[in-house]
């Protein structure tokens, strides 16, 4: 089967993904993550597929990840991901190898850390930790697609870019 919501590496994504960039990094200081995630899920163009996001505070000393914000799924599931251990799925994963994890094709997927995705119906997922500049990894940020099998290179590039975005604005707000 193609996948028919490619949005690759043409002249018009590049504007596009730009444009979400700009967005994002120009939106007022005082959004927190989770209006700027809101944010972005109303910009994001439909063939992106973007359907959840997560953003976790880390706890080092107790190796856990908590819940800040979700986009994209019941308070049910939100609570049943909250206070993952470090390696726990995927969202764990990033935050135990403190970079950044792409899965493709979760729904065939024999990585038992595929495990909470394949519940929530993903198809495709990338997460990226968020390291402050003395080394300490703060959280992390995740994006997920129950429409498209994979993301590409350029559309993982963009998330990427926003995890940075979203951890910036934490560390101004936080210290």
């Amino acid at each position: 089967m193609l996948e028919t919501q490619f949005i690759g590496s043409s002249r018009s994504t590049e504007v596009e993904r730009a444009r979400l960039v700009e967005l994002l990094t120009a939106a007022p200081a005082h959004l927190d993550e989770g209006a700027l995630v809101d944010l972005l899920f109303a910009h994001a163009p439909a063939r992106l597929g973007l359907d959840v996001c997560f953003t976790y505070r880390a706890d080092p000393e107790r190796g856990r990840l908590h819940v800040l914000h979700v986009r994209g799924l019941d308070p049910v599931m939100r609570d049943a991901l909250d206070g993952l251990a470090f390696g726990e799925f995927l969202c764990g994963r990033v935050a135990r190898d403190r970079r950044q994890v792409v899965m493709r094709e979760i729904g065939v997927s024999t990585d038992p850390a595929c495990a909470a995705a394949r519940k929530l119906h993903l198809g495709s997922y990338c997460g990226f930790p968020m390291i402050a500049p003395d080394g300490r990894l703060f959280g992390i940020a995740a994006f997920g697609s129950r429409s498209r099998r994979w993301f590409h290179d350029d559309e993982v590039a963009m998330f990427a870019e926003l995890a940075v975005e979203i951890g910036l604005r934490r560390l101004r707000r936080d210290g």
